[in-house]
């Protein structure tokens, strides 16, 4: 009962130490995994709003570069006037006309513009370039009639051709002659943007390589967020991808609606991403800078898998590792008790055992041995075995007590012999002899004479 408890104990000490083992390995590997993915989510983050940053500055700078072009074109007002005012019966009228479109050449031709068009106050084309038959769409007319009403330049938003289904946006610049702050506008110059040359390479270009990154050019319409730009993973979304603006977890909404950071969420695929959210300064716009969080977290997941593999062979190695020592523990059990029963046997056999080393020495003797080899050293014998004296020492100290036996007894004992017999083998165990052996006396009479 003694044995089996403390058994028992240990095997409860060792399940303790495994399962302490587990979870401070279980522990360990989640805080590892943790620590990588708040790390690569730290610098994703940064590296997305650098570049969320980078645009919003690059489109702010194109936009003021060509409100730039329109307040020169402002201050150019009486050149252009002068121009308006000639009758095309006026001689100088033919020069004049070439030495325009000369002008609106060098400015569509090195300032990035699709079309440069003359118009008059009432909206009319009166000069054009490349093309001499152009047309305005709806949305160009009543820009016009804005640009003429309010005295004051135009930088519109995207907007689609309803001939041509091309996207554009479109500066309108009036024409006031100098000194004219009271005048009408005599006309007005309309400078068509293509935002294919410049303006959609520029949104969509990714600075790093990346299989998910993108960037998304959006304003609010009413209850909707519209996308302008052309997209990655879909063709012809611009000013045709619409989404309700009450979906907050949707990144491009968030932005449009005018939050700005580094927000997690859902594109317009149903992935979830990370993006930054920047607004572009002077302008209904707002860019958002994504990557998909499986690309991000691609690498922390691969390492999750490595480390995932570790814990699980860290905590086979501490089952073996408890299981072996319970084994060893088992075992040195079993050795303890085998002992003991050896020595037991031992010591109730009623032959004699000796087992000795290599070199001789005793290692274990049992009881019986010792009583033999005690009883041994008080006889003394010849070569042949013959005991002389045969008197053992009990009976020498019998006789002095009680005095001389008599003649007749004594007689008796000239004539009886006493041999020592004894019998032994040896067996071989290991590095170990045993040898177990028997000794006894004997009593032989010789016949009288």
């Amino acid at each position: 009962m003694e044995s089996q408890s403390k058994t028992d104990n240990r095997l409860w000490v060792l399940a303790v130490i495994f399962v302490a083992f587990t979870l401070l390995i279980s522990a360990a590997g989640y805080v590892f995994y943790e620590t990588q993915q708040r790390h690569i989510k730290r610098k994703s983050s940064e590296q997305l709003a650098a570049i969320a940053d980078s645009k919003a500055h690059e489109i702010t700078t194109w936009r003021n570069e060509r409100m730039g072009e329109a307040r020169t074109i402002l201050a150019a007002g009486t050149f252009l006037a002068n121009y308006l005012k000639l009758p095309n019966k006026d001689p100088s009228y033919d020069t004049s006309k070439r030495e325009m479109l000369r002008w609106m050449a060098v400015m569509a031709q090195h300032h990035g513009y699709e079309t440069v068009l003359l118009l008059g106050a009432d909206g009319s084309i009166l000069l054009s370039f490349p093309r001499e038959n152009d047309v305005l769409c709806p949305d160009e007319q009543a820009l016009a009639a804005k640009a003429v009403a309010g005295r004051e330049i135009i930088f519109s938003d995207f907007y689609r051709q309803v001939s041509s289904e091309a996207i554009h946006l479109s500066l309108l610049v009036p024409i006031i002659p100098k000194g004219g702050v009271d005048q009408q506008p005599m006309g007005l110059m309309l400078l068509r943007i293509d935002p294919h040359q410049f303006l959609y390479p520029l949104i969509q270009a990714w600075p790093v390589p990346s299989r998910s990154g993108e960037s998304l050019l959006v304003r609010r319409e009413g209850d909707e967020v519209v996308f302008l730009n052309e997209l990655r993973f879909r063709k012809g979304a611009a000013l045709s991808l619409r989404i309700a603006s009450n979906q907050p977890d949707i990144p491009a909404v968030r932005a449009a609606l005018g939050e700005e950071g580094v927000v997690e969420g859902i594109d317009y695929r149903g992935v979830p991403v990370l993006a930054a959210l920047r607004h572009i300064s002077s302008s209904p716009w707002s860019i958002v800078a994504k990557v998909d969080q499986e690309e991000i977290y691609a690498p922390i997941n691969t390492g999750g898998r490595y480390t995932l593999a570790l814990v699980v062979l860290l905590v086979t190695g501490a089952g073996l590792g408890v299981g072996l020592l319970w084994r060893e523990q088992q075992a040195q059990d079993k050795l303890r008790r085998n002992e003991e029963l050896l020595r037991t046997v031992l010591e109730l056999l009623p032959v004699g055992v000796r087992i000795t080393d290599q070199a001789g020495r005793i290692v274990e003797r049992n009881p019986a041995s010792r009583r033999i080899f005690e009883a041994a050293r008080n006889v003394r014998v010849d070569r042949d075995g013959t005991m002389k004296g045969g008197r053992s020492t009990r009976e020498s100290r019998s006789s002095l007590r009680s005095g001389p036996l008599p003649e007749q007894q004594r007689e008796r004992r000239r004539r009886s012999t006493r041999r020592l017999k004894s019998s032994a083998s040896t067996a071989r165990a290991g590095s170990y002899s045993v040898r177990l052996f028997r000794c006894g006396m004997s009593t032989e009479r010789s016949p009288g004479r």
